[in-house]
């Protein structure tokens, strides 16, 4: 139940606020991003950076622009290969972040407010909450979608052999920030029942 709550708080904020879209599109297919290197898409801008595995971390990965579907979008995704992409944007804090993926093999990495959670798998995260935003992971281990609900001034994502597509950003405004600071309080409250 508090999982379809807040997926559509998710939904009424973004359509009543705006959101920045970033579908990769107007990105060329086989572009590769190694650690510090950046791109923009959809108003967002994304920084390569460290990936960490479960026993240590790496500089040496790369995210490569592919149309393969394996985020279970259409068009450009980002393949990901020992990476982590840092998103950041103009208006903060956002008060929820969405997208695709799919995972093929590998532990991930979730980052939000400067939060990172390691984790064999996105589901293993599903109603954790990460940097003071609820996450919730619908879909299997294979492909599904993230929503991350809360305010969120930074996030970042990452795998081994890992697609991501469809980020969906959205831009708060007062009304919208005080629903999800009473979803927040209404999931607190439930969880210590």
């Amino acid at each position: 139940m508090r999982k379809i709550v807040c997926l559509l708080l998710f939904v009424c904020i973004c359509s009543v606020a705006g959101a920045y879209v970033v579908t990769f599109e107007n990105l060329t297919l086989g572009n590769e991003f190694h650690v510090g290197d950046t791109f923009t898409s959809g108003g967002m801008t994304a920084t390569g950076g460290e990936y960490f595995w479960a026993s240590g971390s790496t500089l040496a990965g790369v995210a490569t622009v592919k149309n393969d579907g394996k985020a279970g979008g259409a068009g450009n995704e980002i393949w990901f290969n020992n990476i982590n992409l840092n998103f950041s944007y103009a208006v903060k804090p956002l008060s929820g972040v969405s997208l695709m993926f799919g995972e093929y093999g590998g532990n991930v990495n979730l980052s939000i407010n400067g939060d990172l959670k390691k984790a064999a798998d996105f589901s293993a995260l599903n109603g954790t909450t990460i940097g003071g935003a609820t996450v919730f992971v619908t879909g299997s281990n294979a492909s599904g979608s993230i929503f991350a609900v809360g305010p969120i001034s930074s996030f970042g994502i990452g795998g081994q052999e890992l697609a991501i597509d469809n980020i969906i950003a959205c831009i708060p405004e007062p009304a919208s920030m005080a629903l999800v600071a009473l979803g927040g309080l209404l999931f607190r409250k439930h969880k210590q029942v």
